[in-house]
């Protein structure tokens, strides 16, 4: 379970009761000492965030995202979705609808994809989706390690390249190859074997300590999906964005 808190495990086991259940007073004084005035400009780092309505949590994805970059000085990419409407009515205005399709907040109406994913080295994450059994399910955290560029994104590829100062935030124009996640309490080796330097031509050798060193346990490539919903195919990328082990939905 992602709460640890033995008070708000409580709370949550009242909402889920059906037909409500009562608050106790201790219970009832805990929440309210987590109220925050609109005069706190910034939610504390590794606060989780909840809300019944998916626009505020999407918005508050971004915003998070945007803090957990900047407090670890790092560039903010951002990745959008590729839409493909199939049947697209001949008098559709067409750019109107792929704005409303990436205002679409809520996943569980896109199959679990997200409209736009924001990403950081080392950022904290959470799969909205299952993509391999049993390791890289549904709501597993973990931690962003790096990414691989799409090739024919050259501006991308540039700005890696780059030895001046880098950009705050980033737009990639096209889907990364795959996103590497760390995932939590995890070791299982997903990725091949790596290599050093001295054997990258002939492979990795289980004799050789700094081959064995660059095996990385836990790491997953989230790579991009597509799936088919209301009759709109959708390729997102899978990982939400989340900061600091926070929970937007």
């Amino acid at each position: 379970m992602r709460f640890q808190d033995k008070t708000q495990i409580e709370i949550l086991e009242c909402m889920r009761t059906p037909g409500g259940k009562r608050l106790t007073r201790q219970q009832w004084r805990a929440l309210e000492e987590t109220e925050l005035s609109a005069e706190q400009p910034d939610v504390p780092a590794g606060w989780y965030h909840t809300c019944y309505c998916w626009s505020v949590t999407s918005m508050a994805s971004f915003l998070v995202a945007r803090q957990s970059a900047d407090t670890a000085s790092q560039t903010l990419f951002y990745v959008q979705a590729v839409d493909e409407p199939i049947g697209l009515a001949p008098n559709i205005n067409t750019e109107e609808f792929y704005k409303e399709l990436l205002q679409i907040p809520n996943v569980s109406q896109t199959k679990r994809l997200p409209g736009i994913v924001l990403f950081h080295h080392n950022m904290r994450v959470r799969l909205t989706t299952t993509i391999q059994q049993p390791f890289a399910v549904q709501d597993v955290e973990g931690t962003v390690v790096g990414f691989d560029p799409d090739p024919a994104d050259t501006s991308l590829q540039a700005r890696l390249l780059s030895t001046s100062a880098h950009m705050a935030e980033w737009n990639c124009k096209l889907l990364p190859k795959a996103i590497y996640v760390k995932l939590d309490e995890c070791d299982f080796v997903f990725l091949p074997p790596g290599t050093c330097a001295l054997h990258r031509h002939f492979g990795h050798d289980d004799t050789c300590e700094a081959c064995v060193s660059a095996v990385q346990p836990g790491v997953f490539a989230v790579k991009p999906l597509t799936r088919t919903w209301k009759n709109i195919s959708w390729t997102a990328l899978v990982n939400t964005c989340l900061s600091d082990g926070s929970n937007f939905h």
